[in-house]
């Protein structure tokens, strides 16, 4: 295995939480197939493993936890792992073939682009409420004031799930977000991440049951009466896949429309460009995913020994691909620390590639490609107020947790 050092391995720190590129330009330049002695995995850095890892059958995207994690859990924790767990390894992200082909195959029956192109003037309403809300203030925060409530009012309006769900949504959020990038779990922590996730599900129990009897015109109700070869989704299978669409339908949205403005803002010239030039909004959201990926890192579990430049990767090892590491290989994006809206970039990999390309990817460009219209056109002077923004400690899912602005 590669000699490793703490400048590599610390993937901890809140340099890194503020900004993952620093180190992933290390990591790419000095050992690019690093393993990580620190946290006990692989990471890939550079872009072609990367690309060529998302299509590759060997990398399993089915969770597998260490053996050396399991075996350090008291009899608590390990209890309630699987209650945890189970929100990956029953959700078509952390599922390989054939049950992936099932439970995706079902979903592309209800989430069609028709449904997600109806959304959209609701989308262009809800952002006219949101900016109404805020711009008589002059200052406001971009994270509690549009980043988290657009997404969320939209995959919930989706979705069917009445909204006033949404905080305990967002905490089982939270929950899904830090278990995603979890390294070694603290006493306890697994039964809290458990209790957190068991009321969203004692809250949508009723309402799957009353969509059985009672199906609405929303995609909850089309995904419980959906059919293929005589199966339906279970009540348990519903249950997490509404959790993860509602996480992933928000937390990637969030995480893109806050890390991409602020980005934005602190490259003044692009956004005087982009106010010029309004037709570059589509540009700028693709640049926004590509500098500042919503999720700059996602697992993969090795299903056979394999190597890749010289390394020998063994069976069950878990490899972290670098979503965000790819994005700014200079091999495939040049100059790629600068932010330029005009780039043509070719494919983009912060939505994956392959057979788990995220589904939700058209229904986020679109939110952010009309929040940034309507931003440019109503808050043409808009700018970070103050240095007090905070970025969320997390190793896979780095965003803001505020950001003030004034406009």
């Amino acid at each position: 295995m590669a000699e490793s050092t703490v400048d590599l391995d610390n993937m901890i720190s809140p340099e890194y939480f503020a900004d993952p590129y620093v180190l992933f330009e290390q990591i790419r330049e000095n050992d690019p197939i690093h393993w990580n002695a620190l946290f006990g995995f692989w990471i890939l850095t550079r872009y072609d493993d990367i690309y060529s890892a998302l299509q590759d059958r060997r990398f399993a995207s089915t969770v597998t936890p260490r053996s050396s994690l399991l075996a350090s859990l008291a009899p608590e924790d390990l209890a309630a792992l699987p209650a945890v767990a189970g929100y990956l390894t029953m959700f078509m992200q952390g599922m390989d073939p054939p049950l992936h082909t099932r439970q995706r195959g079902l979903i592309h029956r209800s989430f069609t682009p028709r449904m997600v192109e109806h959304m959209r003037e609701r989308i262009e309403s809800i952002v006219t409420e949101l900016l109404d809300a805020v711009q008589a203030k002059g200052e406001f925060d971009l994270m509690d004031d549009l980043a988290f409530p657009l997404p969320s009012t939209v995959i919930f309006e989706l979705l069917g799930i009445p909204l006033e769900l949404r905080d305990s949504v967002r905490r089982s959020s939270e929950t899904i977000a830090a278990f995603v990038s979890l390294t070694t779990p603290a006493p306890g922590q697994l039964q809290q991440m458990a209790a957190s996730l068991q009321i969203v599900a004692d809250q949508l129990r009723p309402i799957i049951a009353q969509r059985r009897t009672q199906p609405q015109n929303d995609f909850l109700s089309s995904l419980v009466q959906v059919e293929e070869h005589g199966e339906y989704l279970s009540e348990q299978e519903l249950i997490i896949l509404i959790t993860m669409l509602l996480f992933a339908g928000h937390e990637t949205t969030t995480n893109l429309l806050g890390n991409g403005i602020f980005a934005l803002l602190n490259h003044p010239r692009q956004w005087e460009l982009l106010k010029a030039n309004p037709s570059l909004v589509n540009g700028a959201v693709e640049e926004m995913l590509r500098f500042s990926s919503p999720v700059t890192i996602i697992s993969r579990f090795i299903t056979e020994d394999l190597t890749m430049d010289g390394k020998r990767i063994h069976k069950g090892e878990q490899v972290r691909l670098a979503l965000g590491a790819a994005n700014r290989d200079p091999k495939h994006f040049p100059d790629p620390n600068a932010f330029n809206i005009t780039r043509k970039p070719e494919r983009i990999l912060s939505f994956g590639f392959g057979i788990h390309f995220c589904v939700g990817a058209a229904l986020a460009r679109m939110e952010s490609q009309i929040v940034l219209t309507e931003l440019i056109r109503r808050m043409p002077n808009l700018r970070i107020a103050n240095d007090s923004y905070q970025w969320r400690p997390n190793l896979a899912m780095p965003g803001l947790l505020s950001l003030p602005v004034k406009c």
